[in-house]
């Protein structure tokens, strides 16, 4: 706004060579002036936008790690109640207690039985309050 109404005063300036001169000037200043301000603008913008994305990543990453520490919660105060003890099959077979892993080769003569949880109502009723 300051090189606009110094620009204006350039007219009363009677040397025309002088006059064009100055007049070549103030609009160069002034294009680069704005291409400055566009440009600081265009950057602050990008580091804005950055911002709200890291926003949006925290606040995807708090809900995460909200969700797994209830379900954590549900999962030891019903789950890991039951300690695995000496099960006897009722049938003669052998029954070993799962240790974390399945070979390959024996996964096709597995037999496996759980019991149905799903029907228990209120381990999941935290995640719909």
């Amino acid at each position: 706004e300051l090189l606009e109404s110094e620009k204006k005063e350039i007219e009363t300036i009677q040397d025309k060579p002088f006059k064009d001169y100055l007049e070549k000037l103030y609009a160069l200043q002034i294009e680069e002036s704005t291409n400055d301000l566009r440009l600081t603008i265009q950057e602050e913008y990008e580091v804005m936008a950055n911002q709200l994305l890291r926003y949006e990543e925290e606040s995807h990453l708090m809900e995460y790690e909200i969700g797994m520490d209830m379900y954590q919660r549900i999962s030891e105060s019903h789950y890991q109640d039951e300690k695995p003890g000496e099960k006897q099959s009722e049938d003669g077979m052998v029954v070993y207690p799962f240790q974390g892993e399945f070979w390959n080769d024996e996964l096709a003569d597995y037999h496996v039985k759980l019991p149905n949880k799903c029907n228990n109502n209120e381990e999941w009723d935290i995640f719909f309050k």
